[in-house]
C-alpha cells in the first residue's frame, strides 16, 4: 500500500463554460495487454504503476487488472489477518513482500482452469 507521501494529490479542475471542439486522446479506450504472469494469458493491464518503485514497474510491466483485483481482496485479508496499521512504515515493507509473493513468488500462478468467485454486489 501507497504512503500518503507517496500518494499525488490531483486538484480537480474546474470550467467556466463546457470546452469547445472536440478533443480526443489517442489513449482512450483501446487497453494495454500483457501476457499476466499471474493468470497465464494475454489479458488488459493496469493504466498506471500502482508502486513507486522497481516491484510496481514489474507489476505494471506484466500483471492484469484482473490478477490486481486479485491482488486488492489478499491485500485486504492480510491487513485484517495480521491487525496491520496503513499508516506504519512497516506495514509498507510487508505488503511490498507480501505482493512480491503473490504476484512473482513459486506457485503464484493460478491453476489453468482457476475461476474467480463471482463479484459481491
Amino acid at each position: 500500500m501507497a504512503s500518503a507521501a507517496e500518494i499525488a494529490y490531483v486538484p480537480a479542475v474546474r470550467r467556466s463554460r463546457p470546452p469547445t471542439g472536440l478533443h480526443f486522446r489517442k489513449d482512450v479506450g483501446v487497453a494495454r495487454m500483457v501476457m499476466c504472469k499471474k493468470l497465464g494469458r494475454e489479458l488488459p493491464g493496469l493504466a498506471y504503476k500502482p508502486f513507486p518503485n522497481e516491484l510496481g514497474q514489474r507489476i505494471y510491466d506484466s500483471i492484469s487488472q484482473d490478477a490486481w483485483k486479485l491482488w486488492l481482496e489478499h491485500f485486504k485479508m492480510i491487513l485484517n489477518e495480521y491487525r496491520l496499521a496503513p499508516a506504519d512504515p512497516r506495514t509498507t515493507e510487508i505488503l511490498y513482500q507480501q505482493a512480491e509473493q503473490f504476484f512473482f513468488g513459486e506457485n503464484a500462478q493460478l491453476p489453468p482452469d482457476y475461476r474467480p468467485p463471482p463479484s459481491k454486489g
